[in-house]
């Protein structure tokens, strides 16, 4: 439904030209919800404005179904009307002198997508009912909440049944509770549609939650592309694990198991850590070990009898209510571990650190 070959977008700053976005290439499916994530000013917002047509790429190519929107080397750029996309902003571009009706049915009367007056009502009253405000019709667009504005964004940009939906961080000025019920109602509206989605957001559980496929990207390029659960369980950059949840990175070099269960091990200042390999690995070649929190177990009375387990100290213990976050301080290392809410843990106390080899990776050094 939409293929991105190559873009690349550059604006002229004070300091000099800026490279928004440097050949970044991808595919949405019919159906798919792609979202492309990111820190602020990685280029992730550009690159789906170039795709609505409110910004000019330098080059690449843009497809949207079948038809070609632009096409740099052959001068083909059709104008954000004509792309047939919906798009719901990040602020609610809401009319506070309209009723939710009339801004719901703007594209339809006064847009590029005008249809006959005696289906206006219709259309519009299937949107409404779609994001459930179809009760709300008639109420004036200032009296509605936060939620309910970012509704009838939705419905405006769905009136006219796109082709593809692109949405700029919609649920970012939502508090943190509605957030999540948002996200849920957002991901079943889009699949009972279908539609093609490319979303944009820096926040990793929203990508986690609501995409089928995530592109990582930094510094205007994609670094990995995946679906959630790859992107987090399987990183292949130290950015995307980094930046996709939280993770324990340690430095070491490839080297010959003493207890011979992997044949092959990782030294590094904790000491040897067993895991999977990649294949074509060297001994002493430098990588980093990486591992997320949550795999890392931790024994208040344990023997070191199983494969990776360290002695430490638990520098730090912050519960934060669904879960505990701990810090355990193992020789020169500082280890980042979650543990349940209901486990009781004393800052101070001295334990014994698990990392399951099978929930390591190995990051080769950029």
């Amino acid at each position: 439904m939409l293929r991105v070959k190559n873009l690349r977008k550059t604006y002229a700053m004070a300091e000099g030209r800026v490279e928004a976005v440097r050949g970044v290439s991808f595919d949405v499916d019919p159906g798919v919800f792609l979202t492309l994530l990111g820190p602020s000013g990685c280029g992730k917002t550009t690159t789906l404005r170039c795709v609505a047509g409110l910004e000019t790429p330098d080059s690449g190519e843009i497809y949207v179904g079948e038809q070609a929107v632009f096409v740099g080397n052959r001068g083909v750029l059709v104008p954000a009307y004509r792309r047939g996309v919906g798009m719901v902003f990040q602020s609610y571009a809401i009319w506070p002198h309209m009723t939710v009706a009339e801004n719901v049915s703007f594209p339809l009367v006064h847009g590029g997508f005008k249809v006959p007056k005696s289906k206006v009502n219709e259309k519009v009253r299937k949107a409404l009912e779609l994001v459930g405000l179809g009760a709300l019709e008639n109420r004036p667009a200032p009296l509605l909440s936060g939620g309910q504005q970012q509704r009838v964004s939705l419905a405006r940009a769905l009136v006219y049944e796109p082709k593809l939906l692109l949405l700029d961080e919609p649920l970012s000025n939502l508090d943190a509770k509605l957030r999540e019920e948002m996200r849920l109602e957002l991901r079943e509206i889009v699949r009972r549609l279908k539609i093609s989605t490319l979303y944009v957001t820096h926040d990793q559980e929203e990508a986690l939650v609501l995409s089928d496929h995530i592109a990582v990207m930094s510094e205007g390029q994609i670094l990995q592309q995946g679906s959630p659960r790859d992107i987090y369980l399987n990183p292949q950059h130290p950015f995307v694990a980094n930046f996709v949840g939280s993770a324990n990175f340690i430095d070491g070099a490839i080297d010959e198991a003493k207890n011979g269960h992997y044949g092959f091990a990782v030294g590094t200042a904790l000491g040897p850590i067993s895991c999977p390999l990649p294949s074509d690995v060297k001994i002493g070649e430098r990588v980093s070990v990486v591992f997320r929190p949550e795999d890392v177990l931790i024994h208040i009375d344990a023997e070191r009898s199983r494969t990776n387990m360290f002695p430490g100290v638990l520098e730090r213990v912050i519960f934060v209510g669904k879960r505990t976050h701990c810090e355990i301080r193992s020789g020169s290392l500082l280890l980042h571990s979650e543990a349940s809410a209901r486990t009781e843990m004393q800052q101070g106390s001295r334990v014994v650190v698990e990392i399951p080899p099978e929930y390591v990776r190995i990051l080769r050094s950029q």
